[in-house]
């Protein structure tokens, strides 16, 4: 599957780059921690749920973390959590088989956000890529600009440095969303409405005020 994914066209060869120079970057760090800051909030509600057990406390920062007589109310939307799940999963499932503490915040775990991050920088980029060749740009533009976003933006950092941030999972959306909505336009066909409208909603549980990118369907 891959080496035909890579024989479709050239472009996917360059996406391919970009996930490998992205994955080198992780593997060269010396601390492998994903989870702090901010992402501890987005990445909360996981360890609630299925660790913890206690959705009404979670563990994060103090200061977006509010308390109340029925428990812990996280100011951050849950969109991050859910897009990361399946990579905690597999986490949890790998901390369980080799021994690693599973308190959702082992090495495993650390290396499923930046996984994640990854995994979703590169569907970002293959919608990117769907999208301009759609929009009848040239292999070659796009192929710079795939590179140009990926390391001459702050995608980069993202993907590597903040995976557990929400932008390169609202970067993936944002791309997905706008692909569909030209299908809905051009091909006029009932599922691209739906997924148009699926990953609308993810975008805005990801990230709320991100719904102004509704603004550009016009």
């Amino acid at each position: 599957f891959f080496i035909s994914f890579l024989k479709n066209n050239y472009l996917n060869s360059v996406i391919a780059f970009c996930v490998i120079v992205l994955f080198c970057v992780v593997f060269s760090f010396d601390r492998k921690i994903a989870i702090d800051g901010d992402a501890r909030d987005y990445y909360s509600y996981l360890v609630s749920i299925f660790i913890d057990h206690n959705f009404t406390h979670q563990t994060g920062n103090n200061w977006y973390l509010v308390e109340t007589p029925t428990g812990t109310i996280n100011v951050h939307t849950i969109g991050v959590s859910i897009l990361m799940a399946p990579f905690f999963f597999g986490a949890l499932l790998f901390s369980k088989i080799f021994g690693f503490a599973v308190d959702g915040f082992s090495l495993p775990f650390q290396m499923g956000v930046y996984f994640a991050g990854i995994f979703y920088c590169a569907v970002g980029l293959l919608f990117i890529k769907k999208l301009l060749l759609q929009l009848n740009i040239k292999q070659n533009y796009v192929a710079f600009l795939i590179l140009l976003v990926c390391f001459g933006t702050h995608l980069f950092s993202y993907s590597v440095n903040e995976p557990g941030m929400p932008h390169v999972y609202a970067f993936a959306l944002t791309s997905m969303f706008f692909y569909f909505t030209l299908n809905l336009f051009q091909k006029r066909k009932a599922k691209y409405y739906y997924l148009s409208a699926i990953v609308l909603g993810l975008i805005i549980l990801v990230r709320p005020v991100n719904v102004i990118l509704l603004l550009f369907v016009p």
